[in-house]
């Protein structure tokens, strides 16, 4: 895409200084979602954990999100797998259905 086609935004976590990146429509939403992501969780935990420096906390929160990722891909993974395997039985299953359809049609003699 085109930097002509993005604009400047501005994005803010938590009480942590704002800071301006580009953007298209489609990313925008996405930044502005993910920052309302990363504050909710920055400001549970720090809720529970006061003694950490802001630094330590952002640590800790992305590595928290960074773990849900890799959760969210092994489901996609496994979903992905499953799917593929439900697939291959129904072709399985149609290959089958045709082969034994062409076996009566081809049994069947002229004038029967």
């Amino acid at each position: 895409m085109a930097d002509n086609d993005r604009r400047k935004i501005t994005i803010r976590i938590a009480d942590l200084p704002a800071y301006s990146l580009l953007a298209d429509e489609q990313e925008e939403e996405e930044y502005r979602l993910a920052a309302k992501e990363v504050t909710s969780y920055l400001n549970a935990y720090r809720g529970r954990v006061k003694s950490l420096d802001k630094e330590q906390q952002i640590s800790i929160v992305a590595l928290t999100m960074a773990r849900r990722s890799f959760q969210y891909q092994r489901l996609y993974e496994a979903l992905a797998a499953e799917r593929e395997a439900v697939q291959k039985e129904q072709r399985d299953v149609l290959t089958d259905f045709e082969q034994k359809l062409d076996k009566i049609l081809l049994d069947i003699e002229p004038g029967d």
